[in-house]
């Protein structure tokens, strides 16, 4: 029997004890280095990213609806929440495009537009499906573990530039595709398409989800 190769040595997993915070002084000003400021406001930016996507995920929906001649909202969720990711929900809108006849600069756009959500897409997946931690000082850690054409098993930092940048590069994807939406495709639209396009969605302030520890 051939020897095994060595397993490879895997991540410490990191203690997430907080202990209980003394009563805070009358009128002084909270410490955002104090570990539980970080292992809420992580989570809330996680939640804030799996929102965004969502909100991608139903933009996208709504112009399948409108090319598909959808005009029953309800209709429409029946079909196309059974289309789990936005790769496969543009792969569908790029048939319909070539279905309604779009010329070449539409479904390039469609196509280029879809290369640029891969990445975006695997970073949020990661953040949103996979446990994350906090230590006694305030340090977070994301168990990363992914089979995406390369095998990835471990515990590690991190930080909320990391999460900040996701956030930010969702909400690019949302302004290019009302972009492409706008250039290319509605003016497309089938004649019985008339269901009102979905009201818009604010995105919250821009602040940064903690001050990091030095």
């Amino acid at each position: 029997m051939a020897e095994q190769p060595p397993k490879p040595p895997k991540g410490k997993w990191p203690d997430f004890v907080i202990e209980p915070s003394p009563p805070p002084t009358p009128g002084a000003a909270p410490d955002p280095n104090a570990p539980l400021h970080n292992a809420v406001a992580f989570p809330a930016m996680v939640g804030t990213i799996a929102t965004m996507w969502s909100l991608l995920e139903r933009s996208i929906d709504n112009a399948l609806w409108i090319f598909a001649g959808i005009t029953e909202p309800r209709v429409g969720v029946c079909l196309t929440s059974q289309i789990q990711s936005v790769r496969a929900k543009l792969i569908a809108l790029e048939a319909l495009a070539n279905l309604r006849g779009a010329p070449e600069a539409a479904i390039k756009a469609i196509r280029r537009f879809q290369n640029e959500t891969e990445s975006p897409s695997r970073k949020r997946d990661m953040v949103v499906h996979n446990p994350m931690f906090g230590d006694n000082n305030g340090n977070m850690y994301l168990a990363r573990y992914s089979g995406d054409r390369k095998a990835v098993d471990e515990i590690a930092p991190i930080k909320g530039v990391e999460l900040m940048t996701i956030r930010r590069d969702i909400e690019g994807l949302l302004s290019k595709f009302g972009l492409l939406m706008n250039q290319h495709l509605l003016p497309l639209r089938p004649p019985s398409s008339d269901m009102p396009p979905p009201p818009p969605v604010s995105t919250p302030p821009d602040h940064p989800p903690e001050a990091q520890s030095p």
